[in-house]
């Protein structure tokens, strides 16, 4: 086994700093832009914009905090049997390995949710405005299609992500070959490995689903009060219920592909294989 190289404090210390500094200031950020866009969308819109960067320039910078500190509460709600404990403890094994798995596909959701969030907003506060029929019809016609567009686009990215974590898993069952082989050998049957596996990629996905889908409509809805506040009575909050749903079945659809695949290749070596010592 080999020992990660603890990380130096000052550096760790630094790291945290930037990170707090950013993702207050940028929520604070939003929060002012969602107010002037009351009065003010031509100032509320790009304050909003950059809110938003500085916020998720913290969140990056501090990834490795964040994320980390994320799948480990989450993988509390696995259960306490012997699969579930073993998997939480490797979800949160290695920091960095964990940070860099799941924070690729946090930003695809991210993206998704906030442009959809966005344009659902929008269309919503089109849907207030006192316009003729033909022109309100237009204008949630051209909404609709910039939605789609944008949305497929960014969906690319996200698949990307995707792929990325899936490969991740199973590198990371690969690479832990003889941790299941000492685990097969003290008793774990096949299936309490593949249940592992399994949850193990259920707590970094989730994770980064739902992380995804906050941010998103955290951007998406305070983006869309910054530009058209004064023009739609209160807050114009969007929630795709579409969307929200299409991402929650490409979660589930990730977490079936990244933990069978692995658990495959992982229950096909005997024990006596993975424990062996080449000389």
């Amino acid at each position: 086994a080999a020992v990660a190289a603890p990380r130096r404090r000052r550096a760790s210390v630094l790291r945290a700093t930037l990170a707090a500094l950013g993702i207050l200031g940028g929520g604070v950020t939003l929060g002012v832009a969602a107010w002037l866009g009351e009065t003010h969308p031509d100032l509320g819109f790009p304050l909003a914009f950059a809110g938003s960067v500085a916020s998720g320039t913290g969140l990056l910078i501090g990834a490795r905090f964040v994320i980390p500190a994320a799948v480990a509460g989450l993988s509390r709600l696995l259960g306490r049997d012997p699969a579930s404990v073993v998997a939480r403890r490797n979800a949160v094994l290695d920091p960095l390995r964990t940070t860099r798995s799941t924070m690729g596909l946090v930003i695809g959701v991210t993206l998704v949710t906030t442009f959809a969030t966005g344009m659902d907003a929008l269309r919503r506060s089109v849907a207030s405005w006192d316009l003729p029929a033909d022109t309100q019809a237009e204008a949630e016609r051209v909404l609709a299609m910039t939605s789609t567009i944008l949305i497929c686009i960014i969906v690319i990215s996200a698949i990307i992500a995707a792929v990325g974590f899936v490969s991740t898993m199973s590198l990371s069952v690969v690479q832990r070959q003889r941790e299941i082989g000492m685990l097969r050998a003290l008793g774990f049957t096949r299936s309490q490995v593949r249940t592992m596996i399994t949850k193990e990629s259920v707590a970094l996905s989730t994770t980064a689903v739902l992380l995804g889908l906050v941010l998103g409509l955290l951007y998406g809805t305070l983006g869309a009060q910054s530009l058209v506040g004064g023009m739609s009575p209160g807050l114009i909050w969007g929630a795709p219920p579409e969307a929200i749903a299409a991402i929650g079945v490409g979660g589930l659809v990730l977490v079936i592909v990244a933990s069978r695949g692995p658990a495959r290749r992982a229950l096909r070596v005997a024990p006596i294989e993975a424990l062996r010592i080449d000389s």
